[in-house]
């Protein structure tokens, strides 16, 4: 999951907002595809083509897990954004020096400092 959303950062030159709330898929032991139900039927009918077993699910769906993240942009501010398929947040302040990261997620908060190597 978390694979998709950089690739569409990088990859798609998606913002963090559309990387994360695109629509996404995943397999499981069953080789089974799940997918989002915004996914295109296009792109699904090819996955049947190619012999693959499919599971629709939800518009978002929480089975997708749940991503938070913040980008460092060329003009030198952060941006961040939050997982509409969970209850969370991404937080950040940008000092000259060091950035303060705080993700929260299901009342769990991860606290993370970086600092500039100069």
């Amino acid at each position: 999951i978390v694979a998709q959303v950089i690739s569409k950062l990088i990859d798609h030159k998606m913002d963090i907002d559309e990387a994360i709330a695109s629509p996404r898929f995943s397999d499981n032991l069953e080789n089974m595809v799940m997918y989002e139900s915004r996914i295109s039927q296009n792109v699904i009918r090819e996955v049947e083509k190619m012999g693959h077993p499919i599971k629709k699910l939800l518009d978002y769906d929480i089975k997708m897990g749940g991503v938070q993240g913040i980008v460092y942009l060329n003009d030198g501010n952060i941006e961040g954004s939050a997982d509409p398929r969970r209850d969370g947040k991404a937080i950040g302040y940008w000092q000259e020096t060091y950035c303060i990261i705080i993700y929260n997620h299901l009342n769990l908060s991860w606290f993370m400092v970086f600092y500039k190597n100069e």
